[in-house]
């Protein structure tokens, strides 16, 4: 396989999309980390119990699970909870086919 110049040129405009919808990405993510981990925090350091415990819980869960299992959660798991019903809930869900979308 040899180096083909033109091809590369040629592909350039969408790998600079591509960057710049990783960055994009990167941003909003970020932005919404810090909307959630900042509240989290404070509410952490609360010294009423009520307020600290379920953030405690929270955060011993997280860390505690493997970052594999949360990804295929993520995955698998979303499909299950916001489904969208296309088809009746019979032919989703038989003895002989999975009730996955």
């Amino acid at each position: 396989m040899k180096f083909d110049p033109a091809l590369a040129l040629q592909s350039l405009p969408a790998m600079l999309h591509g960057v710049l919808t990783t960055i994009a990405l990167a941003a909003a993510v970020l932005a919404l980390g810090l909307a959630i981990s900042i509240p989290l925090a404070v509410a952490r350091t609360s010294p009423r119990r009520v307020i600290a415990w379920p953030v405690a819980a929270y955060v011993a869960f997280f860390r505690g699970t493997p970052a594999m299992i949360l990804l295929y959660f993520v995955y698998y798991g979303f499909g299950q909870v916001f489904r969208r019903a296309r088809r009746p809930a019979s032919a989703r869900c038989s003895p002989t086919r999975s009730c996955a979308p």
